[in-house]
């Protein structure tokens, strides 16, 4: 059994990138976003990347991936999927979190 509270979420990052900023793909396409589009040619990490250039549509970097979150924490700590099992949320342990048991019992 799982925690109640255990949300899934798409996410979308720059795997060129040496910080991993994760986009949900609900925010994805957005006009700031490039990655997705001919913008991503402009984008000032994948310049410095030793890459041939193609007339692909997105960036061969973005990258996709299925990530879990508590929907009752106030700020979205993103876990892969994979790693699931490795955290309490995704087993009975969730019983013993303390934000779960103050939303649980209040």
């Amino acid at each position: 059994m799982t925690c109640p509270f255990l949300k899934e979420a798409q996410v979308k990052y720059c795997q060129a990138s040496p910080v991993r900023k994760l986009i949900p793909l609900a925010v994805a396409g957005r006009a700031d976003e490039k990655c997705s589009s001919q913008q991503y040619l402009t984008c000032p990490v994948f310049r410095t990347q030793p890459v041939e250039q193609s007339a692909s549509s997105a960036c061969p970097y973005l990258a996709a991936s299925l990530m879990q979150y508590c929907g009752a924490a106030p700020i979205a700590k993103m876990i892969p999927y994979s790693e699931s099992q490795l955290s309490r949320c995704g087993s009975d342990r969730f019983r013993y979190c303390e934000l779960y048991l103050s939303m649980a019992h209040p």
